[in-house]
């Protein structure tokens, strides 16, 4: 395992969601308007990088409370068994579940971190702008594919962990 892959876990699971929801505030913040937009005129700045670069963490990590609140639960009614595992195996498997974490665990956090950005982002943009019924077709379409996504990854996150922890 090298740092890259490590690198593109954190990316999918906290920092493409919460980005998402950055982008989404920006319809409604300067602030957020001002780190996330790129003008002709004007060139990015290391500082507006920055910025919107720890926003898009913070948010994420938040987004990430609200889908243990909201999408975890939600996956146990949908079939994803919810495995009791033995963690004093851990030391001896600790690279196979490693690289469940980051085949299964990080894709699943993606998913289903998204699910909770994109309605909330979207919500933002339409709250400022016309819509019009496509666009909330879209996004119910893509809703429900990130929601099926977030299931099959954490359902083989879940059995397989099982299978080397037990």
């Amino acid at each position: 395992m090298n740092i890259n892959e490590r690198t593109f876990g954190i990316l999918i699971a906290y920092i493409i969601p919460g980005w998402v929801l950055l982008m989404g505030a920006s319809y409604s913040s300067i602030t957020a308007s001002a780190w996330t937009s790129v003008s002709v005129k004007t060139s990015p700045t290391v500082a507006g990088f920055l910025f919107a670069t720890l926003a898009s963490i913070g948010l994420g990590v938040f987004i990430s409370t609200i889908r243990w609140m909201l999408i975890d639960p939600l996956m146990y009614l949908l079939g994803v068994s919810q495995e009791k595992l033995v963690f004093n195996r851990l030391n001896e498997s600790f690279d196979a579940v490693r690289a469940l974490i980051d085949s299964h665990y990080r894709y699943y956090q993606f998913h289903a971190n998204l699910s909770v950005s994109l309605p909330v982002a979207l919500l933002l943009r339409w709250n400022n702008e016309t819509v019009d019924a496509s666009e909330f077709l879209g996004a119910g379409v893509v809703l429900i594919i990130l929601l099926f996504g977030a299931r099959d990854s954490f359902n083989k996150y879940q059995v397989r962990c099982r299978e080397v922890l037990s």
